[in-house]
């Protein structure tokens, strides 16, 4: 069993707000991001960053570092650079350095190439006229990087909102500990309460033997809130991309207290109106469309033809010279113009439009589709808030019934005025409300971390739109 020094529940650091500042340093390192600016990988880690005192503002920026997607995220858009600079290469002369030299047995019949046959040129080619196809293909490229930098702030929305539920969790798990132990604490001075009234002869036997049940049966939930604070520390690591090996007692790590939260009163219309300005998921969506218009043109260029200017100049051996194989060679130079017009494919071309149409107008649709379900997923978030606050003012003044029900049981019990088994109902109702509040409370932040990835929201907690 999973205990700590003294019986105490996991150590929490005293509480306090999240710092205002917090938005613009989680911006700044978004923009740091999103230049892809070299970043030195820990692949090895020697140290954990979930030890001593950790807090949910260094946690964010650790993930903003290290999560896995936002490294695979960041690789794509490196990705798509690379291939843009290939694209704007075709706009450049293509300069090539070609040679030649063979000899060939003289038992072949027919002579492919003379004996010591050789020759060295220096060749350009310009692209005149390409139908559009390579400003196309370069306008293509460019909204698929902007689109690979979209999906990078998925990616970073997605991170964020992951990391603070985790640590919600951690933080709810925890205070579930707490409550377990208060509520062993209670059973036990209850326990031995009746253990001295059975010996003044105010009590019996069985209200002993009850109170005993009570704490037995209450000790198997503190084991399991233990085993489920463990569990949502090895969450936590894996959601903000730790990868030491190192593992610390989880009585050392001293989680902040969660931020402190002001109600605030959100507006669907508004909610929706910057969900649509700020979603990536539109924006990304955006950047394909466009990206598919211009594979349309790109299509269309199929149609028409390519120019091409060659220019080449070149040395090879003379063999009307008596001189050695490599003296008095000769050189000269050409320029010209290469065309080439495809007039009949057997209507291949025409097929290739009709496809990349078609994958415009799924996209577009696509687009709509994105809209509806970012729709329905700020209405789900804003409910979800409105019922956790609900929720929460409802476990608030059930835990303060619950604590004066249980101080009148106990007058009443003190003076035989009632059971214990009245009493030990009380304590019960009081363990029960106090559970409900601890998850009330953390579904009311987990409810704010929705709303704010369905809004499109960067910040560390902020709650007013």
């Amino acid at each position: 069993m999973h205990t700590t020094r003294g019986g105490t529940p996991p150590k929490r650091s005293k509480h306090r707000p999240f710092k205002y500042f917090f938005m613009v340093r989680i911006q700044v390192i978004i923009l740091s991001i999103l230049s892809i600016a070299p970043f030195s990988l820990r692949a090895e880690q020697d140290t954990s960053v979930l030890e001593g005192r950790v807090s949910i503002e260094e946690l964010l920026e650790y993930a903003l570092i290290n999560s896995f997607e936002i490294k695979q995220a960041k690789e794509r858009i490196k990705e798509q650079d690379g291939y843009d600079l290939f694209l704007r290469s075709k706009r450049l002369p293509q300069i090539a350095l070609n040679s030649q030299y063979a000899e060939q047995d003289e038992a072949l019949s027919m002579f492919i190439y003379r004996e010591g046959d050789w020759s060295l040129s220096l060749q350009a080619k310009q692209a005149l006229y390409s139908g559009g196809r390579i400003r196309s293909k370069i306008k293509e490229q460019l909204n698929l990087k902007e689109a690979a930098i979209a999906e990078l702030r998925i990616h970073i929305e997605t991170t964020l909102q992951t990391v603070k539920k985790s640590y919600y969790q951690v933080l709810q798990a925890s205070d579930n500990i707490a409550v377990q132990e208060q509520n062993i604490t209670l059973l036990s001075e209850q326990l031995k309460t009746i253990e001295n009234r059975l010996e003044n002869g105010a009590s019996s036997k069985f209200d002993v033997l009850q109170a005993r049940v009570a704490l037995a049966n209450a000790k198997p939930e503190r084991i399991e809130a233990y085993n489920a604070y463990r569990i949502a520390i090895a969450e936590l690591k894996e959601s903000i991309g730790d990868t030491s090996k190192v593992v610390y007692p989880v009585t050392e790590i001293q989680f902040t207290a969660p931020p402190t939260v002001k109600r605030s009163t959100y507006n669907l219309e508004a909610s929706l109106n910057l969900a649509s300005k700020r979603r990536p998921e539109i924006i990304r969506q955006l950047m394909r469309i466009k990206s598919l218009e211009e594979t349309v043109k790109i299509s269309k260029a199929g149609l028409r033809p390519t120019i091409d200017l060659t220019a080449e100049y070149g040395l090879k051996r003379s063999f009307e010279s008596s001189d050695g194989r490599f003296d008095s060679p000769v050189n000269g130079w050409t320029v010209g113009i290469v065309s080439n017009w495809n007039l009949w494919d057997a209507k291949g071309t025409r097929g290739t439009i009709q496809q990349a149409e078609s994958k415009l107008r799924q996209s577009q649709i696509e687009l709509q589709e994105i809209h509806q379900s970012i729709a329905v997923e700020v209405k789900r978030a804003l409910s979800e808030l409105e019922s956790a606050q609900e929720l929460l003012k409802a476990t608030r003044q059930a835990t303060a019934l619950a604590e004066e029900s249980l101080a009148i049981a106990k007058q009443r019990y003190d003076l035989g005025m009632s059971t214990y088994l009245e009493n030990l109902q009380s304590r019960l109702a009081l363990t029960e409300a106090r559970f409900n509040r601890v998850q009330a409370r953390y579904k009311y932040l987990s409810a704010i971390a929705d709303l704010d990835r369905a809004i499109g929201g960067t910040s560390a907690g902020t709650t007013q739109l």
